[in-house]
């Protein structure tokens, strides 16, 4: 581990998925996993303790959604970096989960080792987004076409 470690907590249900993502954060040089909820009782109390640089949440927990940690965790701490990783894609709770603060969304599809990529590029400024997710951003933002769009030439409806 450098002397300043990525200090990551996690919230996670499943736990194959809590125990993978634990091993593989805590495997890289850079990182350290400060602590783990599997609920949302247990999340609010892991944020309360903060100490941590990037918070790692799901969406679908067993006693609540994960959406209140992430408001939860943007309210206390402006500065952490949330990431939602989770199996939900749709387009409202990406855009919801956004709105309350994550800054990079993950979709569970990918390898572990791509979760510790996406941690370092939050880090630096960046926000990761699963492609799956992407697609539902840009769903979102496509302009419709207009009543008056019939009426272009074709060699008009290329600009």
């Amino acid at each position: 581990m450098t002397s300043r470690a990525i200090k990551v907590a996690i919230v996670e249900d499943d736990p194959l998925m809590l125990s993978t993502l634990s091993a593989t954060i805590s495997a890289a040089e850079d990182m350290a996993v400060m602590g783990t909820a599997t609920t949302v009782a247990d999340g609010r109390a892991l944020i309360d303790g903060g100490g941590f640089d990037v918070f790692l949440c799901d969406l679908g927990l067993p006693d609540g959604n994960g959406l209140d940690l992430i408001r939860h965790c943007a309210g206390r701490y402006p500065s952490v970096d949330i990431m939602v990783i989770t199996l939900f894609a749709e387009q409202r709770k990406v855009l919801e989960c956004i709105r309350a603060g994550a800054k990079g969304y993950l979709h569970k599809d990918q390898e572990a080792e791509s979760c510790v990529d996406a941690i370092r590029e939050i880090q630096r400024g960046g926000s990761p987004i699963s492609p799956v997710i992407a697609r539902q951003l840009l769903l979102h933002i496509k302009p419709q076409p207009q009543a008056g769009d019939a009426k272009l030439s074709e060699r008009e409806r290329k600009y």
